[in-house]
């Protein structure tokens, strides 16, 4: 699938070659811009982590569970890996592809919920520098999601531990293509000057692999009673 972004989607070049010198204002790209996929933090107008809209990229699926294989893997490539592809004027491409767990599959629409919870604990103070999160539970998680403590049930947090498990295995590869040969021409003919002292490469490209969640839960049975705790939880610092 393919979108066209807004025009001006050359500014994204400049913005990867400025020296990290005192910001100018007017270059700074609003975070609700697609070109703020790319642009490093420092010239963004909001603070909002860039991974987030990555996963906006991709939705969430809108089923519940997905069809396995009589080896317990998801069955539909669907349900495990989304692409998307995104078109800038300018020669920008960004290829996102986000893998799931084989077995769990991609996080659903539903599973985000939960995620956003997480969110808004990180945001209130949460977590550690290294994204761990102090004292986690899954009753915190579901008030965070707006759940009242007397709706909270072990259907519920069940649906918390499926979602962390699916968060857990995702894996997001993005791929970002700049083809500078319009304005490697343009340079030629003297319509525009270089962007850096060595003049403009033909071609730039830029892989990354962004993890979302680490997730470890510890379950014990205790005279016929099963007890669950989540041992260790962790959120990407970038997120």
């Amino acid at each position: 699938m393919s979108d066209e972004g807004p025009a001006g989607g050359t500014a994204l070049v400049r913005c990867e070659q400025v020296s990290h010198g005192p910001l100018d204002r007017s270059r700074l790209v609003r975070i609700e811009d697609r070109l703020a996929l790319f642009v490093p933090e420092r010239y963004l107008a909001s603070t909002v982590p860039l991974p987030l809209y990555l996963l906006e990229l991709v939705p969430g699926s809108v089923k519940s569970d997905y069809e396995k294989t009589a080896t317990g893997v998801v069955a539909h490539e669907a349900d495990r890996i989304r692409r998307r592809t995104l078109r800038y004027p300018g020669g920008v491409r960004c290829e996102v592809e986000v893998h799931g767990d084989q077995v769990r599959g991609l996080p659903t629409t539903f599973d985000y919920d939960y995620f956003l919870a997480l969110c808004r604990i990180a945001d209130e103070g949460g977590v550690d520098t290294d994204g761990h999160f102090v004292e986690p539970s899954y009753r915190a998680v579901l008030r965070a999601a707006g759940r009242a403590d007397d709706a909270i049930g072990g259907e519920q947090t069940e649906s918390v531990k499926r979602a962390f498990a699916r968060f857990a295995g995702l894996i997001i590869h993005t791929r970002l293509d700049i083809d500078y040969g319009g304005r490697g021409a343009e340079v030629r003919s003297g319509a525009r000057g270089p962007l850096v002292p060595d003049g403009v490469p033909a071609m730039r490209e830029r892989e990354g692999k962004h993890w979302v969640l680490e997730y470890d839960v510890e379950a014990e049975r205790r005279r016929g009673v099963s007890y669950n705790v989540i041992e260790r939880l962790r959120i990407n610092p970038l997120w």
